[in-house]
């Protein structure tokens, strides 16, 4: 009788490269077959995820479903463990609505990431993505990277350290936020998210 295929196990491979600490970027574009290899574990997903020195990320056609985007939601959620500013996990067609809005999710928590790539690149010879986030979610994901890219992260941990009431750090850091609300007072999520942040900004700001 005829031997059944062995599968391929592609993760000793990876979790090599999560190993590498000096690896600040990693781009990857597997096109696995899943009739040859084997799924990618959570666990490894996970590590790639975790070095703190890690940049960018990028999992093109890896066979991604939700549970993978949990994993990297969970390793990414914690800003102490990461400083990742560019993810990209376009051309997954096993994640679905659930698996978006994971990520998504993350993004309340995470201050470092910038860029989450979602779709297929213009180049790719592949037909058009069945799988991508709602509108609504996109939305979501959209206002929490700009909010990281102006500085959100900075912006908290400076209202963190005056919490003891150092009084001249304390309009530093509403200057920081006031300077924000300034260069994007058109975009009404980004205001009511600064002066929920902040309540006590509103007897400084009048916006026009």
């Amino acid at each position: 009788p005829q031997q059944p295929r062995r599968l391929i196990a592609m993760d000793p491979i990876l979790e090599a490269l999560a190993g590498i600490p000096t690896l600040s970027k990693i781009a990857l574009q597997l096109q696995l077959d899943s009739s040859k290899v084997t799924r990618l574990t959570d666990k490894t997903i996970q590590s790639l995820c975790e070095v703190p020195s890690r940049k960018y990320l990028m999992l093109h056609s890896c066979n991604l479903d939700d549970e993978h985007c949990n994993a990297i939601s969970k390793a990414l959620q914690d800003n102490k463990n990461t400083s990742m500013y560019s993810l990209s996990l376009a051309e997954n067609e096993d994640i679905s609505a659930n698996g978006w809005c994971a990520l998504a999710t993350m993004l309340e928590k995470n201050y470092s990431l910038e860029y989450l790539h979602t779709d297929a690149s213009e180049r790719s010879y592949h037909s058009l993505p069945t799988s991508f986030p709602s509108i609504h979610c996109r939305a979501k994901m959209d206002h929490y990277l700009k909010l990281n890219r102006a500085g959100r992260g900075k912006l908290l941990l400076a209202d963190h350290n005056n919490d003891d009431g150092d009084d001249g750090e304390e309009n530093d850091t509403h200057k920081g936020w006031i300077e924000l609300l300034i260069k994007d007072k058109e975009d009404l999520n980004v205001v009511f998210y600064v002066f929920q942040t902040n309540p006590p900004l509103c007897k400084h700001v009048e916006l026009v």
